[in-house]
């Protein structure tokens, strides 16, 4: 068992915490059965010292804890780029989809909903889940956006290839090589 683990790992502090217990309480014992109540008065600041650190590693570990949870369903959708919140899922095969009407709102020129199903094939555009609209797959975007000459536009490629596309192809292979 390795001692040395990462913040949120609350399990080694806690078998921390026990150990110093166990430490503190034999040395209380030792100064009571040698000097009595005044003994227990002057090990009192062993405690403190032996229990700050831990105590604090808990607390800690604890709010992270917590953040990683209220987080937990944005974890990985939730991208911004100029300003402009995009939500984007990603499914089984490590593609990414992003909603048509976020798109337009961040700037992306996009043809109207009802020449999109001409643009886009049906792999490649679908219909969201309850609440959002058209789904487009990234890697289509990005092939439609590639014959633009407009600076947002090739900004916002860019953007869509480093910080979208790429990060979860990367995370899909490293899930699909686990599991091999």
């Amino acid at each position: 068992m390795a001692w040395h683990r990462k913040l949120g790992e609350p399990v080694p502090i806690l078998i921390s915490l026990v150990l110093r217990l166990m430490l503190c309480l034999a040395i209380a014992y030792l100064a009571w059965r040698q000097l009595g109540p005044v003994g227990l008065i002057t090990t009192a600041p062993v405690f403190g010292v032996a229990f700050a650190g831990p105590i604090m590693r808990l607390i800690a570990s604890g709010v992270q804890w917590l953040r990683a949870r209220a987080m937990h369903d944005l974890q990985g959708r939730h991208f911004v780029h100029r300003g402009h919140t995009l939500l984007i899922d990603t499914d089984d095969a490590g593609q990414c989809w992003l909603d048509v009407q976020e798109l337009r709102r961040a700037g992306v020129h996009l043809p109207a909903d009802a020449l999109l199903v001409v643009h886009f094939t049906a792999e490649e555009l679908q219909a969201g889940p309850q609440g959002r609209g058209q789904l487009l797959r990234a890697d289509a975007l990005l092939r439609s956006l590639q014959g633009s000459s407009s600076p947002d536009t090739r900004r916002f490629s860019i953007w869509l290839v480093r910080s979208v596309i790429t990060p979860a192809q990367r995370a899909h292979e490293t899930r699909f090589s686990r599991r091999n």
